[in-house]
């Protein structure tokens, strides 16, 4: 599938505003809005990053058994290793925004309509590079402190209030 088939420029801002809207009320409400701030009231950041990473990846996968879906046709062993550094990725951005879930749901839109329009799920090696290139993105954020906890990134989101007070953040 040649660069912008499935997606056209010309199209990528409606995609954008309509993976926005569906990644804030489906999955980054439940990803980022509801299980990360628990997940970090009970280990470090990349720990959660990477323990969320791996229950969305298994959230993921029957789509690669429905005939049909897009993700059938993608390698589900650089699937599994894109979401990883994806969701850790993520974290960071919690952390960063004061668990803002739009702000996570325009990153996962953006990072699908990137995947779309350059066609990456239909060329395996350039899955295998985009798997490469995110790994070293997450590694970067990681080495220069993306992952520390702010004060302000301990208080849950704005759709959902804090956990219960208890084991703080490392």
């Amino acid at each position: 599938m040649p660069v912008g088939t499935g997606l056209t420029l010309a199209a990528l801002p409606a995609f954008l505003l309509n993976e926005t809207m569906f990644m804030l009320l489906t999955e980054e409400s439940g990803w980022r809005g509801f299980a990360l701030p628990r997940l970090l009231r009970r280990m470090s950041p990349l720990a959660a990053g990477l323990l969320l990473g791996g229950v969305w990846g298994l959230w993921h996968l029957p789509l690669f058994f429905i005939p049909g879906e897009a993700q059938a046709l993608y390698s589900p062993a650089a699937f599994g290793l894109l979401i990883l550094p994806t969701s850790v990725l993520l974290t960071a951005l919690h952390l960063r925004s004061r668990g803002s879930v739009p702000v996570a749901a325009l990153f996962h839109a953006a990072f699908d309509g990137m995947f779309v329009l350059l066609g990456v799920g239909h060329h395996p090696a350039l899955m295998w590079w985009l798997v490469l290139v995110v790994w070293l993105a997450a590694a970067a954020v990681y080495a220069l402190g993306g992952l520390r906890p702010t004060p302000q990134s301990a208080g849950g989101t704005r759709l959902f209030p804090a956990p219960p007070e208890g084991v703080a953040a490392r």
